[in-house]
């Protein structure tokens, strides 16, 4: 069984963003607006893909991306596997090395959906929710780093992700907004009707 653990992260953001970060700062929130549209629609396999397209990164923004190795999920059969797998792929998540090492997932070269033994429908789709924004996120870091700056007007950089994520009307669900408690004390904070199950999933 995984072990979880308290993510680590450098929680402030402080540096004045210049002339030229600016200019390459809108190029990469261009490229996270387009994504987000994917996600907005339900089309999180075109978010995932989009993501992590090496080359278009590249021509777009100038960032170099590059691929981890695969994380294979064996199944998705219940909300415990689901929360293990999506640790899983953010601990393995990096916005500050270049190449940036994501994570994508597969199963025996098949489709998730057709291998009913294994996964179930729902919760592949909240899965592949849940990665398609773990993938942004890892963008909006990189949009923090090239600035210096907030995206969202945060201090912090991961309050800031989801500040940013919730201006853009995304739903912030138990499995992000727990990955960092001071996310999650913001969060509360914010929507203090979440709290009961919030607690509730933490010790699920």
């Amino acid at each position: 069984m995984l072990m979880e653990k308290p993510l680590k992260t450098e929680p402030s953001l402080t540096r004045t963003p210049t002339e030229s970060s600016m200019e390459s700062a809108r190029k990469i929130e261009g490229y996270i607006k387009e994504g987000l549209e994917f996600i907005r629609k339900g089309q999180y396999e075109e978010a995932e893909r989009h993501f992590g397209n090496v080359i278009k990164a590249k021509n777009i923004t100038g960032i170099r991306i590059g691929w981890g190795e695969l994380q294979t999920i064996q199944s998705l059969l219940s909300h415990k596997e689901l929360k293990n797998a999506l640790y899983r792929i953010a601990m393995k998540s990096r916005p500050d090395e270049f190449p940036t090492y994501m994570c994508k997932y597969g199963a025996m070269g098949k489709k998730m959906e057709d291998m009913p033994e294994l996964y179930n429908s729902e919760l592949v789709r909240e899965f592949r929710y849940e990665v398609s924004l773990i993938f942004a996120e890892e963008w909006i870091h990189k949009l923090q780093k090239e600035t210096g700056a907030s995206a969202a007007g945060e201090e912090d950089k991961e309050v800031d992700v989801a500040a940013y994520l919730d201006k853009e009307r995304f739903y912030l669900s138990d499995h992000f907004v727990t990955r960092y408690p001071r996310r999650k004390d913001w969060f509360i904070k914010k929507y203090p009707e979440r709290e009961k199950d919030i607690r509730i999933f933490e010790t699920a």
